[in-house]
């Protein structure tokens, strides 16, 4: 068919996710400098246990749109589909922050000391900029480009080999990403926490980097069988929402923040711990706890045709 190639267009697009990279990148520089600080006694620093593990996300991520970046501008077909997915997550997993951080924003200043509060207006603006900036408009543009049938054309026609992005199906593969990004944020959780609630309870010691091992070996096997539609990886990912959605609505109730700061060794003041607590124990919080979950269900059920065609196949 006829088109128009859009080979400049993926080039530019390319270089801009390069950008984003090496910007993680150098955010885990400063995370560094930062915990360097903190053992020089500045308050609210990370300790150097917390920091690497969070340096090396970073930087892990921030190699992930190198690659997503070099392989846009080669014109490679599993480089579209690939951003073309994470676009998505990152636009819908961005609009829900700002609408959370739009309620929020209010409650955090409102602990500012009173010789702060001049600053209020310049910080919701230089953080409105950025949330909308960074989480709408970057995969808004994304999404518009990627998704156009004279993008796909050209990618197709410069690599004309296929890949295993081509048999997967745009919402599914997003859905692997998402497992695969959850397993490594898990594990990150078990590396860099002493302590964790959970439920109820407030688990310690080895106990934390088992019990995020196990979460992380569920999730890495729904990730693989969803690339292979499995149906028991269907099942598995309905259950671990049943686990996530109980989980959350416990945590919101029960977490003692207090408690869970000490046994990390960061210093938290009062008055953000109260307005902390009042956040989780929100009306609001609880409404859009409720609209995400509800969300994600859909988004599960929905992704059950792909699973019954692969058995309806057999």
């Amino acid at each position: 068919m006829d088109y128009k190639d859009r080979q400049t267009g993926l080039v530019v697009f390319g270089i801009l996710w390069i950008l984003v990279g090496l910007l993680l990148g150098g955010m885990s520089l400063l995370m560094v400098v930062g915990s360097l600080a903190a053992s020089a006694g500045a308050p609210g620093a990370l300790p150097m246990r917390m920091t690497v593990p969070l340096m090396l996300m970073y930087l892990g991520i921030g190699a992930c749109f190198i690659t997503l970046g070099i392989g846009s501008t080669m014109s490679r077909r599993w480089a579209r589909a690939l951003i073309l997915a994470l676009s998505w997550m990152w636009l819908i997993t961005g609009v829900m922050s700002v609408f959370m951080m739009g309620w929020l924003i209010p409650k955090m200043f409102s602990t500012m000391p009173p010789d702060q509060a001049a600053a209020k207006p310049f910080i919701i603006g230089c953080m409105a900029v950025i949330f909308g900036l960074f989480f709408i408009l970057l995969p808004g543009l994304a999404i518009l480009f990627y998704r156009s049938p004279h993008v796909k054309a050209t990618v197709e026609a410069r690599d004309p080999v296929r890949r295993w992005t081509d048999d997967i199906p745009l919402p599914l593969l997003a859905f692997v990403i998402w497992m695969i990004g959850g397993a490594a944020s898990v594990l990150l959780c078990g590396v860099v926490y002493p302590s964790f609630p959970l439920g109820h309870w407030m688990i310690r010691g080895v106990a934390v980097p088992a019990v995020m091992a196990a979460f992380a070996t569920v999730l890495f096997f729904i990730a693989i069988g969803s690339l292979r539609r499995k149906p028991a990886a269907w099942w598995a990912a309905i259950a671990m929402f049943v686990v996530g959605a109980g989980w959350g609505l416990t945590f919101m109730g029960h977490l003692n923040l207090t408690e869970w700061y000490r046994d990390m060794g960061m210093p938290m003041d009062p008055r953000q711990t109260e307005m902390m607590q009042s956040m989780y124990g929100s009306p609001f919080f609880l409404v859009w706890l409720i609209v995400f979950w509800g969300a994600y269900l859909a988004f599960l059920l929905y992704l059950r045709r792909y699973f019954v065609q692969n058995v309806n196949r057999m």
